[in-house]
């Protein structure tokens, strides 16, 4: 059509989102869900709190690391074994990384128990959603 112009908006893109669960059926729908929005370049799905641990402390906060191998958005399950959510943002708060957790952090669990909803609240979460993510709930996010 002569003299109109028609700008295709591009939804938020993320450089890169971390996912940490222990669950491979939860991981997969989260990192499926993700990637079919075209929300992040990068997905790095983990399977254990001690994995995004050291995924971070590798390119992130080891001082010499470039911020562009930071996740964006860390999507963090909370019931894990061994070394469960909230042991993780001790450990990132231990490392005086709590800046980051309020910056980056988002709980995504399966438990809706307001003591759950509470405690994560307590290290300055951005977010607390249940699972199953959500393509809504994801916009609500980006937003």
């Amino acid at each position: 059509m002569p003299g109109y112009f028609f700008m295709v908006q591009k939804a938020h893109q993320y450089r890169q989102i971390l996912i940490i669960d222990d669950d491979p059926a939860s991981l997969f729908l989260a990192r499926m869900t993700l990637e079919d929005m075209q929300i992040a370049r990068k997905i790095n799905p983990v399977q254990s709190a001690g994995e995004g641990l050291h995924y971070l402390r590798t390119n992130c906060l080891n001082g010499q690391s470039d911020q562009e191998n930071c996740p964006d958005l860390i999507l963090l399950d909370i019931n894990m074994p061994g070394m469960d959510g909230f042991d993780f943002l001790d450990c990132l708060t231990a490392l005086g990384q709590q800046e980051l957790i309020s910056r980056v952090v988002v709980a995504l669990t399966s438990s809706s128990a307001a003591k759950d909803r509470e405690r994560m609240q307590s290290y300055g979460v951005q977010d607390y959603l249940v699972k199953p993510i959500t393509e809504e709930e994801i916009r609500h996010l980006v937003q």
